[in-house]
């Protein structure tokens, strides 16, 4: 067996499917520039590493259910001059998550408030944070479910792995 051959299936048994795609090019790449064998290495690994990170990050905020993308960076400050946007850039840090921190968005229909806590919730999923989303009546909706079908604690074992939870609409 070649050795090309033995090295795709290692990779394939070691699930390092990034360096199995690039290794080729970054093999010729690296030749060409007479770099070192530390420096081809480090730069699969580096490669395996940033997309394992984006597929985390992708899986996290599918897991997080929003019914939108919503960012800060696209809110409009501006309509809402009464609202601190130091404090809310401060908070999409989530600095208030490991203290378990909560907040709460007030206001009035049509505010923005949706849009900030999904924004919230968008960057603490890409600072690595498990995030659940839920409408109050959703929440209401999914627990009155799992008690019926006895899966509450099950339910609330799912919650509780959860970094952070937001519930919006609880008016």
């Amino acid at each position: 067996m070649s050795v090309d051959l033995l090295l795709k299936s290692h990779l394939k048994t070691l699930k390092l499917p990034t360096i199995l795609q690039e290794y080729p090019r970054a093999a010729r790449q690296c030749a060409q520039e007479n770099r070192s064998f530390e420096d081809f290495l480090h730069y699969l690994v580096e490669l395996e590493v940033a997309q394992r990170q984006r597929k985390a990050c992708q899986r996290r905020l599918k897991e997080a259910a929003f019914p939108t993308e919503k960012e800060i960076a696209d809110f409009d400050f501006a309509a809402l001059p009464t609202l601190n946007k130091k404090h809310l850039l401060d908070l999409s840090q989530g600095h208030f998550i490991p203290q378990r921190e909560g907040i709460v968005l007030l206001g009035p229909p049509g505010v923005g408030k949706t849009h900030l806590a999904i924004g919230l919730g968008q960057a603490a999923c890409r600072k690595g944070y498990r995030v659940q989303f839920f409408t109050a009546t959703g929440l209401a909706t999914t627990y009155a479910e799992a008690r019926e079908e006895r899966h509450l604690q099950k339910l609330e074992r799912a919650i509780d792995k959860r970094d952070l939870i937001i519930v919006d609409e609880l008016g």
